[in-house]
């Protein structure tokens, strides 16, 4: 039976990062892991090297989706400027409230997107119907009669 040692070594950027954001890891992170892994492996069962350029390539494709979604949602609050919206909130209490404007602005906040609807700002996750309020003018008919 092999016991392979465990050690409990811990760097003051991951403790940082950790803090700042528990939630994200960033390319530092994976570095951090990835040296923390190969200093705890086992002489006797090292690991792959193309298991690290796997991982680091879906660590880096995984980036750069999440950096393409907050573009898409950056996008698509900017559209909605001068639509009519209908905007559902909840309360602490659990009490929903259904607004409805015109989007004025769109506010840019820790990398998240709100829209300003008649001067309140809500997350733009709370749209639940969007109107356009352009008006459509009536094409006239400029055919003669008695013509195709």
């Amino acid at each position: 039976m092999a016991i392979s040692a465990v050690s409990n070594s811990t760097s003051g950027t991951t403790q940082a990062t950790a803090q700042s954001d528990a939630s994200s890891l960033d390319m530092n992170d994976f570095f951090v892991l990835m040296a923390a892994q190969l200093q705890n492996q086992s002489m006797y069962d090292p690991v792959d090297n193309s298991e690290f350029i796997a991982q680091m390539a879906q660590f880096s494709t995984l980036t750069q989706m999440e950096a393409l979604t907050r573009s898409f949602a950056s996008n698509y609050s900017v559209s909605l400027i001068g639509k009519t919206v209908n905007v559902q909130t909840t309360d602490d209490s659990g009490t929903v409230t259904t607004a409805t404007g015109t989007v004025d602005k769109v506010n840019f906040k820790s990398g998240a997107a709100y829209v300003v609807v008649d001067g309140v700002e809500y997350e733009t996750s709370a749209v639940t119907q969007v109107t356009s309020t352009q008006t459509e003018t009536p094409v006239e008919d400029t055919t003669e009669e008695g013509t195709p």
